[in-house]
């Protein structure tokens, strides 16, 4: 995933927080670093192909996240670890990715998924046999 490997590539002492979460049919990911985050004013073009913060010919990962994002009928969006009422971060909080991606319906006769897996609840749960 684009988002993570520019997240990784921040200035020290780099941090990246990755969560994963099955809820409500969705499958989420969320990626979220100690960097100075995003401009408000170039969010809306951080998908676009060719779009990069570090130039010579790249842009092309977020671009392409996006696309198998919403190929796979979900979404990719982007804001700030200091969001706030109505999506204004707060500046130097890091970026936070989020992917959105639909479950599969459980097929009849699977039974549970396993702890920590997509639909399977949190991994503390408990899979009994």
């Amino acid at each position: 995933m684009a988002f993570v490997g520019a997240a990784v590539q921040g200035a020290p002492p780099a941090r990246v927080r990755v969560h994963l979460r099955a809820e409500d049919g969705t499958f989420l990911i969320r990626v979220a670093d100690s960097g100075p985050g995003l401009d408000p004013a170039v969010v809306r073009d951080v998908f676009r192909r060719g779009w990069s913060t570090k130039g010579d010919g790249r842009g092309l990962g977020l671009a392409m996240a996006g696309q198998a994002a919403r190929r796979l009928g979900g979404g990719i969006e982007v804001g700030t670890g200091g969001q706030g009422p109505g999506g204004q971060g707060t500046g130097g909080q890091g970026a936070v990715f989020t992917v959105r991606l639909p479950l599969p319906p459980p097929t009849e006769g699977s039974g549970p998924a396993p702890a920590g897996a997509p639909g399977g609840g949190s991994a503390r749960e408990e899979v009994r046999p």
